[in-house]
């Protein structure tokens, strides 16, 4: 196959390489050539990719899943589709997440037969449930709901973000109801869920939550819902968690306010990003947190 135009001679005949070093006897030789290929892959090079799915070597296999998730390139879904079977995990873990990427609707029920099975890796599940969440097809609904009631899992708190995302009018009471559920993560995860929706009807149980329940998991996720939601009613609530003794809330609600992108909010994400000093259970600086959102509300002003 011809190498697409949009390349220079000189980008050709390195990419040509590259594809060529996948045929390399040696693991480490094909790993590193799928790495070195560009995102913006063009038809030929692709068809290698997609070939080094079947490759040997799990680790091979890997790291072309992931190279799939970069490209997003909808001629891969049956391939990806595929790989959901890999016996390695990790394979079938990325190809999840390409698909949950790309989008065709033609994964929607391999998808939802790997989440339902529970011999499946729980992180394999978890990739599963928010790659149906980001398709957003209603066939997934009754899956995802069955998979909220599995126990404290990286699979139910992904199932609640799912039928957010999903965007199915039957998923506003389950998460309404389940935000004041006497469980934490699962208060947590379902108004997570309630941001996702992205409905008005959110934004009063998610700031009620906030403002008045003394749970650092509860008050950090309604944070981020918030920011979700992007609501600017919930800005000056925001500003004032900013002062929370909680760093993670701190961070989640710095996050917010870069999402809801106004730039009023911008001398007090300055004043975080001199003075706290402090990391949330993700081991991420605060600080770094608020330059990162200042950037964004920047970036957005200037579109």
């Amino acid at each position: 196959m011809s190498i697409d135009s949009g390349y220079s001679d000189e980008e050709k005949q390195k990419i040509e390489k590259l594809s060529n070093a996948l045929k390399d006897i040696d693991n480490t030789v094909r790993i590193k050539a799928i790495r070195a290929l560009p995102w913006s892959v063009g038809k030929w090079a692709l068809g290698s990719i997609i070939q080094a799915l079947k490759d040997e070597s799990p680790e091979v296999r890997k790291e072309a899943a992931n190279k799939l998730v970069h490209v997003g390139d909808k001629r891969a879904t049956q391939a990806l589709i595929h790989a959901l079977e890999d016996e390695d995990w990790h394979v079938a873990d990325k190809a999840a997440v390409a698909l949950g990427l790309i989008k065709d609707e033609r994964a929607v029920n391999p998808l939802i037969q790997i989440l339902k099975n529970k011999n499946k890796h729980e992180f394999l599940r978890d990739s599963v449930a928010h790659a149906l969440g980001s398709i957003g097809k209603p066939a997934a609904f009754e899956t995802l709901v069955e998979a909220t009631k599995e126990k404290e899992n990286q699979v139910a708190k992904a199932a609640y973000s799912a039928l957010g995302r999903l965007g199915d009018e039957r998923a506003f009471e389950i998460l309404l109801e389940e935000a004041q559920n006497q469980t934490s993560w699962l208060r947590g995860s379902a108004l997570i869920g309630l941001g996702y929706f992205g409905d008005s009807r959110g934004f009063e149980p998610i700031t009620q939550a906030l403002k008045y329940n003394n749970d650092n998991v509860t008050r950090a996720a309604a944070a981020e819902a918030l920011g979700l939601l992007k609501n600017e009613r919930a800005i000056e609530l925001l500003i004032q968690i900013l002062k929370d003794s909680d760093p993670t809330v701190r961070g989640r609600a710095v996050q917010a306010l870069g999402e809801i992108g106004d730039e009023k909010v911008i001398v007090e994400l300055e004043q975080i990003a001199q003075t706290d000093k402090d990391t949330t259970w993700d081991n991420e600086d605060v600080a770094e947190i608020a330059l990162e959102a200042i950037e964004t509300i920047k970036k957005r002003s200037q579109m």
